[in-house]
């Protein structure tokens, strides 16, 4: 059984910068992202989970466990190429790196796949009437299927509040906020809901080892509390999923953007089938964490000298992965 939670890898902009702003009362702060044309971010993210899977066929005995791991990794640069009426109305983003490693039931190694996603250039966007679109440079071509979780802002800026807050603020979402937020991993109709606090304005250098000479910057930490199930299919008898995350969203006052998410929780997926009078049930848990940072317009380059080296080639060895 394949563990395929892509709860939201695809990342990039939103809502874009109103040029009259009203005034505002100074103990609050206006969190809503402000992007503008020609805007331009990087960002890492990853997705890693451990599952204990268990099979159970009572007719014929069969109580099995095992265990199996998966981490998505994607690492893309993004830029605002249009906007209507107000806001981002097209992204073009290309995938620096888009890979995933799994590791089965019964087998001690990962293996490394890429994904079509590798190395290829989007356009995502609105057509008129409103609608999701995604066009591809180049071939081969890609399927719906390989970009239908490709979105045009951050879908955790899903959580962000509508209106000016506070310290010390509160607010939930349900409906079509929490689908935005989680992606469609958890089926059409998910339920559940985000609970939201803002908890402190925090001067912070999030890249020590990147920036270590970097002037801390002011971030607005809101603290989540996300619950939520739904089906991995259309079909009633699709395997259901629950899954409880708690985490860190930190925005940026000086970019007015997320600047990363940290969410770690657990993850449980349920599949009950039956074939000639046979009943199979399949059960799957385990922690989830969920880790994205972004930076506006570049990554920087490490110190020279200190990039870490193979012991055995000499060569810099990639940094280490949001999340890992």
């Amino acid at each position: 059984m394949s563990a395929r939670l892509a709860l939201s890898l695809t990342l990039v902009a939103a809502c874009a910068w109103a040029e009259d702003q009203p005034a505002q009362d100074p103990t609050t702060y206006d969190l809503k992202p402000r992007y503008a044309l020609d805007a331009e971010l990087e960002g890492e993210a990853s997705l890693n989970l451990e599952l204990t899977v268990r099979m159970q066929v009572p007719a014929k005995n069969i109580d099995h466990r095992s265990l199996q791991a998966q981490e998505i990794v994607r690492r893309f640069r993004d830029k605002v190429t249009s906007v209507a009426g107000g806001k981002v109305a097209a992204v073009t983003r290309t995938y620096l790196e888009a890979i995933e490693r799994q590791r089965l039931p019964g087998s001690q190694k990962y293996e490394r796949l890429e994904s079509p996603l590798h190395g290829r250039t989007l356009t995502v966007g609105l057509d008129a009437e409103g609608k999701r679109t995604v066009g591809v440079e180049g071939k081969p071509a890609l399927t719906a299927k390989d970009t239908e979780h490709e979105v045009y802002t951050e879908r955790y800026e899903a959580a962000l509040p509508d209106s000016p807050v506070a310290v010390g603020d509160t607010w939930s979402w349900s409906g079509a906020r929490l689908r935005r937020a989680i992606g469609n991993g958890f089926g059409e109709s998910p339920e559940g809901k985000i609970d939201c606090r803002f908890v402190e304005v925090k001067d912070e250098v999030l890249d020590p080892e990147l920036t270590p000479d970097a002037a801390p910057e002011a971030y607005a930490l809101i603290q989540v509390d996300l619950e939520t199930e739904g089906r991995m299919g259309p079909q009633p008898d699709s395997p259901s999923m629950t899954c409880h995350l708690t985490g860190t969203l930190w925005y940026s006052l000086a970019e007015r953007k997320l600047a990363k998410v940290e969410l770690q929780g657990q993850a449980h997926i349920k599949s009950v089938e039956r074939e000639d009078g046979v009943e199979l049930t399949i059960t799957a848990s385990g922690p989830l964490k969920i880790a994205k940072r972004f930076w506006f317009p570049r990554k920087p380059e490490p110190p020279a000298g200190d990039a870490p080296t193979d012991p055995e080639t000499g060569l810099p060895t990639p940094p280490e992965r949001p999340g890992r």
